[in-house]
């Protein structure tokens, strides 16, 4: 049995760095967005975001490379000598630079069709064809950099692989106001990209090797380990196919469908909502390396334990930053960007943010399901639903319109199922369903029927309705003694310690 010296403290440092850098992150987009969106206009930020959606492509393209580093950076960082470390780390940079130059091909062959299926009024469709060629080639730094990025979040430097996260955000964002004020060219962007992703890959790499010099590049790796890596990076590559489907691939039917105007309000509401999910991920993304060097150690029961915690806790945590979301969505929308932008598009924002709080509610049961080399289930689960999804933004938002698009994102509420599965797979009773995630979800229904009621006019009743909502959650999460565990997790003894 391998030692595993992992403590609560180590556990509750890396999630807060990981809250930290999400504020961190929130703040920038929260800032740069309207200022981007002002300089840019509405045509020239939609195809911005378009770019930026084919660079997303990069987690298509990776085949789950990137996911494979946490995993088994996690499983061999504790191993004496770094032979397993070395060969999984050589195995991810040698696959990334294949996949992403298969990537780079790809992509660049097609960007013409791509670009044919954006009609603009200010920028010609050859632009946007050699600027999506220029994305094409800045998918192959990205890819290289997911690997040094899992190597940090399998080793739980969070708050490396969260500042490496916020230097990409600042250059991208950065660099777009910069460039729409100088030159307002969509190629100019396109160029600035590639520079950028080249410049965190180099960044990251370093850090990723000076944190761990035990391992060594190697050319020979043994057919059974590299049989092992290829399956899971392959299967975790299903999970992220289905996770592009619905944070990228949205996006560009939206704007095929109905302009690149439509695709960049889209992009904003998605962007607001998606910031739920990463608030649940600031709390799970440590459970995959800490469920695989625990369960390396023989450590299963404590495993259970902590996918229950945190569920309960993310569950409450979703539904409470969700309803105030729902809630006062129009004054945020006013204040933020604009009143007549509230106007319009406040129902479209409230639609987006429900769904996401409730499908959010997988991402603990994904990352320890990773953590165990268990990644068939949710591979499957998420390629159906984000296939399904898809198909759903393309039948509603012809139908519907951008609202249309909005609807078809609760077929990701299937996501939960990959929180049965674990419960039947720690032999849990399936009531257990409603132990960690019940009473959060019942919250939502308060929330649906009082955020999208005749609340604009009647401050005190908004007040109030939110208010209980909190309260309640409150008085939950208190009867479960989340604060009381999360404070004593910042106790030095040890989580899984023999």
């Amino acid at each position: 049995m391998i030692t595993v010296p992992i403590t609560k403290r180590q556990i509750t440092f890396a999630s807060l760095a990981n809250l930290v850098y999400m504020a961190l992150n929130s703040l920038l987009f929260l800032f740069v967005t309207p200022l981007v969106l002002i300089v840019l206009g509405e045509d020239l930020y939609g195809l911005w975001t378009i770019l930026l959606a084919f660079l997303n492509f990069s987690g298509l393209a990776s085949l789950g490379v990137g996911q494979a580093m946490v995993k088994y950076v996690a499983q061999y960082r504790f191993d004496p000598g770094g032979e397993g470390l070395s060969a999984a780390v050589t195995f991810g940079y040698l696959f990334a630079a294949a996949c992403g130059g298969l990537a780079v091909v790809v992509l660049g062959l097609a960007r013409s069709w791509a670009a044919g299926l954006f009609a603009s009024t200010q920028t010609p469709t050859a632009v946007i064809a050699d600027s999506i060629g220029v994305v094409a080639i800045g998918l192959l730094p990205l890819l290289l950099y997911q690997v040094s990025q899992g190597i940090l979040l399998g080793l739980m430097e969070n708050q490396l692989a969260g500042g490496m996260e916020l230097l990409q955000n600042v250059l991208l964002w950065g660099g777009g106001l910069l460039i729409g004020w100088k030159s307002g060219s969509l190629y100019a962007l396109a160029v600035w990209i590639l520079v950028s992703t080249t410049l965190l890959f180099l960044v990251t790499s370093l850090l990723a090797w000076g944190k761990t010099r035990r391992f060594q590049l190697r050319l020979h790796l043994s057919t059974a380990q590299l049989g092992e890596m290829i399956q899971f990076s392959l299967l975790s590559w299903t999970s992220s196919l289905g996770i592009v489907m619905f944070q990228s691939m949205d996006r560009v039917i939206v704007g095929a469908l109905i302009g690149p105007a439509a695709a960049g309000v889209y992009g904003i509401a998605n962007s607001i909502a998606l910031r739920l999910s990463m608030l649940a991920g600031q709390f799970t993304q440590v459970l995959t390396p800490v469920a695989s060097s625990l369960n390396a150690g023989g450590y299963e029961h404590e495993v259970k334990d902590l996918f229950r915690k945190v569920s309960r806790f993310v569950s409450a945590l979703l539904v409470a930053v969700g309803s105030i979301l729902v809630f006062w969505m129009d004054w945020i929308l006013r204040i933020w960007i604009s009143p007549e932008f509230s106007a319009q598009y406040t129902y479209l924002f409230r639609v987006l943010v429900i769904a996401y709080t409730l499908f959010s509610m997988s991402r603990s049961s994904h990352q320890v399901l990773t953590g165990l080399g268990r990644v068939r289930p949710p591979a499957l689960n998420f390629f159906l639903c984000g296939a399904l999804m898809l198909a759903g933004v393309y039948v509603l938002t012809r139908a519907y319109g951008l609202n249309g698009a909005a609807y078809a994102n609760f077929v990701l509420v299937g996501l939960l199922a990959m929180h049965v599965y674990l419960l039947g797979y720690f032999r849990l009773k399936f009531i257990t369903v409603f132990e960690d995630l019940g009473v959060a979800i019942l919250l939502l229904a308060p929330v649906i029927v009082f955020g999208f009621g005749n609340l604009e006019a009647n401050l005190a009743g908004r007040v109030l309705v939110n208010g209980l909502v909190l309260a309640i959650l409150a008085w939950w999460a208190g009867r479960q003694s989340f604060y009381r565990k999360l404070f004593y997790a910042l106790r030095p003894d040890g989580v899984g310690r023999p």
